[in-house]
């Protein structure tokens, strides 16, 4: 069985600006789409834009995957700082590689600008990457100049 319920497009709007994840559809035997998704936190874009969110848990994954093979098993020498800088580029080079229709890489660039043993704790390696994302594209205008 199904559920159905019919929302004005201000209605959705409403749920939307709470927070509300919307998959929605056009009519009941269309294909099902996210609707434009918006966090509470209205702090800066990349807060409240659920794709850059998720887009972010996502690469942040990636990288813990990936990483997860020195915990336990290197010891935090001179050598073992480039082997994880070298991994963490690799990492960043695969992410901007792969694309996809429509929306690109996941990733468009990443820097490492620190990677080092913590002072207090000693057995901790902190690694330090920026990282330029793609922005959804929510609005497009067109301007008509004669």
């Amino acid at each position: 069985s199904r559920t159905f319920i019919d929302l004005t497009a201000d209605q959705l709007d409403i749920l939307a600006g709470a927070g509300t994840y919307i998959v929605t559809q056009t009519e009941l035997d269309t294909v099902p789409f996210v609707r434009h998704q918006l966090s509470t936190d209205n702090t800066s874009i990349e807060f409240q834009e659920l794709s850059i969110t998720k887009n972010v848990d996502s690469i942040s994954y990636f990288f813990a995957n990936l990483l997860s093979p020195f915990i336990g098993t290197y010891n935090v020498v001179p050598d073992t700082l480039e082997t994880i800088y070298a991994t963490v580029m690799s990492g960043v080079n695969a992410l901007k590689s792969e694309v996809f229709p429509r929306i690109g890489p996941q990733l468009i660039d990443g820097v490492i600008t620190g990677i080092v043993q913590d002072e207090t704790f000693k057995t901790r390696v902190r690694v330090d990457l920026d990282i330029t994302i793609p922005f959804p594209l929510n609005f497009l205008e067109l301007h008509l100049v004669i």
